[in-house]
């Protein structure tokens, strides 16, 4: 137990930003949003390595306010893994003007759109653009199997 004093009516109430339900998911589509926080940390498994967690803030749609998550694992293990992180942290560096970096940071607050899909009780985001162009597309699954090919 904590002990200590607190008044909830000297604290003001976070302003409402979103006319969205924060109960329910974020609808399937194509957001416009900006990264707000970035960090670097381990895995729950930290013999798996490290991962880049971004967090997104949709600015648009009935969704504005909300918060979507993508971990990038940069610093997995696997090296498939790696890949795809790079692939996605390549596509964000495009799609938010900036080519290279030396602190996350720099990729705080541009806007880019960005394309998620529900997977049971997350969201994931799919895909990153440059804000003002069309949707981005999601990469497509192959009809073959990498080994098929």
């Amino acid at each position: 137990m904590a002990s200590f004093s607190f008044d909830a009516a000297a604290a003001a109430p976070e302003p409402t930003t979103s006319t969205s339900n924060y109960d329910e998911p974020i609808a399937d589509g194509t957001y416009t949003a900006v990264i707000i926080e970035s960090d670097r940390g381990p895995f729950n498994d930290a013999s798996k390595g490290e991962k880049l967690t971004l967090k997104f803030e949709i600015t648009d749609s009935s969704h504005a306010g909300r918060w979507v998550w993508a971990n990038l694992n940069l610093w997995h293990v696997s090296d498939a893994a790696r890949k795809f992180a790079e692939r996605d942290l390549g596509s964000i560096c495009r799609a938010v003007n900036v080519p290279g970096f030396s602190d996350t940071s720099e990729l705080h607050n541009k806007p880019l759109l960005i394309t998620t899909r529900q997977n049971g009780q997350w969201t994931n985001i799919k895909a990153y653009a440059p804000a003002g162009t069309a949707a981005p597309a999601p990469a497509a699954a192959s009809a073959k199997k990498p080994w098929e090919q």
